[in-house]
């Protein structure tokens, strides 16, 4: 239980330092209008944890050092992944669905394999986070998340088609949504 809690600690500290770049790179565009994103963020990554520190394990397993620092390492990409992401869209990201003034279609970085590695990075956090707690309720929430992302990236999708038209249909023929080379 020592490992874990360290484990734990550690994957707590990655969404608290996600949350505190997601405000800093917010504050200039209005945090007020960005929080309900940010808060959504915060709670879907913490709400993982709360097994962790629950005193009945029920439909949980004892992780292994080796898969503790897997999930760790795979928290730590997806972290990685979403703060790229992040540097990458700059000024047209939103936490709401819409098109920002002077919006630009951004195909560099990891936007040249994924469209929407911002989730895909989300995504990947919480299942590292989900190995680290070994939990059942982590990995479902994970997958419950995962279709929510899907959905808002089908409604962000066709705001950028709108927006870019042609340009935006051959960026999708060379990229996948949000599990690259796959989904």
């Amino acid at each position: 239980m020592e490992n874990l809690n360290i484990f734990a600690a550690l994957s707590i500290f990655l969404w608290l330092s996600i949350f505190i770049f997601w405000i800093a790179k917010s504050r200039n565009r209005g945090l007020m209008n960005e929080i309900a994103g940010l808060a959504k963020l915060f709670f879907s990554g913490l709400v993982l944890h709360v097994p962790a520190f629950l005193p009945f394990r029920q439909f949980s397993y004892k992780p292994f050092f080796a898969v503790q620092i897997t999930g760790l390492l795979t928290a730590i990409f997806g972290y990685i992944v979403c703060i790229l992401a992040r540097q990458y869209l700059s000024e047209n990201w939103s936490g709401k669905v819409m098109i920002q003034k002077e919006h630009t279609l951004i195909e560099r970085g990891p936007y040249k394999i994924i469209r929407h590695p911002i989730y895909s990075g989300i995504l990947v956090m919480m299942l590292g986070s989900s190995i680290i707690i070994g939990n059942l309720f982590g990995f479902i929430w994970t997958a419950f998340c995962f279709i929510g992302l899907h959905r808002k990236s089908k409604q962000e999708e066709k705001l950028l088609e709108n927006e870019f038209g042609e340009m935006y249909e051959e960026y999708k023929k060379k990229t996948k949504m949000i599990v690259p080379y796959v989904l």
